[in-house]
């Protein structure tokens, strides 16, 4: 029993939270809880590289990934927190009625075959990958320049960010506008003329475990009892197709934590494991013939590090009688409806901020594609989910979480309540009809919701 409660110690994790994974005894009375957190933490803070000897007789890193490690994307605030907009992945979906008679979508994508979305990943070990990519998002002439390699390669990478070289010098100092999607592709059918590009970008994990712990019970409850004085913001479950509910994921299409952590093991990284197999590459898209990369061990271990990142917390003296903007602005907060989606507690979670639920956000930000969670979903949505809906993502943290929506495309909070359509859209106004003080005070007290202090450890 003192090997099972130094885990819960250890691990930050309430006795009421329930790991997919198994039994925390059976894992404590296996190996010490302090060695447990810490393979979890080196795993999460790894850096991959291909053939790495860490693996078990995989490839290591790749052969297509986004990111060399999970700390590579969750850092902001601290280990396990979202991650900026250039760690954003991108997702192209088709678009229907779109696809000329005489194009085939092998010759974009293989993984078109199954489903009407795929991740286009930002790197892969195959160095004929880059040349691949170029040719479906940059058009023929960054292309071109880039399988001539050297100096042509350093003047492609300056044109995609936006440089061009002064007529008078030759020095790259005059920005444009990007040139992305211009041209036809040598032969090839252009993105824009057959799908969309779209971006996800990655969330703070702070909580998770205590997200995975909440009970059915509560998230069915949620849905059945909207706020009275905002009746239109009745949020729904993501009911998966094998009859379990959504909770993690922009669109809530994925069950459990365990799930959600190995499938960004695979998707992310380019790492097999014994539930999910990595990405395979469109250059050649057959079944991977190696061995794991990751034991369902060091899965375990890797989630338990996951589950146990604290809970964001609010500001120290924040609730005290020293701070009345924080408190009126808590109050604003529920008086122009944002607590009608975004609940301060959610059954035993405290300070979520969220009702994980599924809500109408309008056309706007409407957004069909998916990749995580998902095997071939029904045309038009993403595990269930509409292309309008999108998960409540919890408030916790939202000081550090920046920048913000399911792309990044708000740099600030009050972009991102001005973004807000469908169900939102009377609370966005009602927010932008309050005086300036008055939004101060509202934003003052969201960002007395701070990201917790994690040790990055050695």
């Amino acid at each position: 029993m003192g090997r099972f409660r130094d885990l819960v110690r250890g691990a930050s994790l309430f006795a009421s939270i329930s790991i997919a994974w198994g039994s925390p005894g059976e894992i404590a009375a296996a190996e010490p809880a302090r060695d447990w957190k810490a393979q979890g933490r080196e795993l999460f803070q790894r850096e991959w590289v291909p053939d790495d000897p860490r693996s078990h007789g995989g490839d290591g890193l790749g052969p297509l990934y986004n990111e060399t490690s999970c700390l590579g994307c969750h850092n902001l605030g601290s280990p396990g927190g979202a991650g900026p907009v250039g760690k954003n992945v991108e997702i192209v979906t088709l678009i229907r009625g779109r696809l000329p008679g005489d194009v085939k979508l092998d010759d974009f994508h293989p993984g078109f075959r199954k489903s009407p979305s795929v991740l286009l990943h930002r790197y892969g070990t195959d160095p004929e990958y880059r040349l691949w990519r170029l040719r479906r998002v940059s058009g023929v002439e960054f292309a071109d320049m880039a399988d001539r390699g050297g100096a042509a390669e350093r003047e492609q990478i300056r044109e995609i960010i936006g440089m061009r070289p002064s007529p008078r010098d030759g020095v790259f100092n005059r920005p444009r506008p990007g040139t992305r999607g211009v041209g036809r592709v040598k032969g090839e059918t252009l993105l824009a003329s057959i799908a969309t590009l779209t971006r996800r970008n990655p969330p703070a994990l702070f909580g998770a475990g205590l997200i995975d712990s909440v009970p059915v019970e509560v998230l069915r409850a949620a849905s059945s009892s909207p706020d009275p004085q905002f009746p239109e913001t009745r949020g729904r479950l993501n009911s998966l197709k094998d009859g379990r509910v959504g909770r993690f994921g922009w669109k809530a299409q994925t069950a459990s934590l365990q799930e959600f952590v190995e499938s960004a093991c695979a998707m992310e990284l380019g790492l097999e494991v014994p539930n999910h197999h990595q990405a395979r590459p469109p250059l050649d898209f057959t079944e991977s013939k190696k061995g794991l990369d990751l034991t369902q061990r060091e899965c375990d271990s890797l989630t338990s590090y996951v589950a146990g990142l604290p809970a964001p917390v609010e500001r120290p003296g924040s609730r005290s009688d020293d701070r009345p903007d924080i408190k009126a602005g808590r109050e604003l907060f529920a008086s122009v409806g944002c607590a009608a989606c975004h609940r301060p507690s959610l059954g035993p979670v405290t300070g979520i901020y969220s009702d994980l639920l599924l809500h109408d956000m309008g056309p706007d930000l409407a957004d069909s594609g998916t990749y995580y969670g998902v095997i071939d979903p029904p045309s038009g949505t993403a595990g269930g989910a509409k292309s309008v809906e999108w998960r409540t993502p919890p408030l916790w943290g939202i000081r550090d979480s920046g920048p913000y929506l399911h792309d990044g495309r708000a740099e600030t909070l009050e972009e991102a309540v001005a973004l807000h359509g469908g169900e939102g859209e009377k609370s966005a106004a009602m927010y932008f009809d309050l005086k300036l003080p008055e939004r101060l005070k509202l934003q003052s007290f969201l960002n007395s919701l701070v990201a917790p202090r994690v040790e990055p450890g050695p």
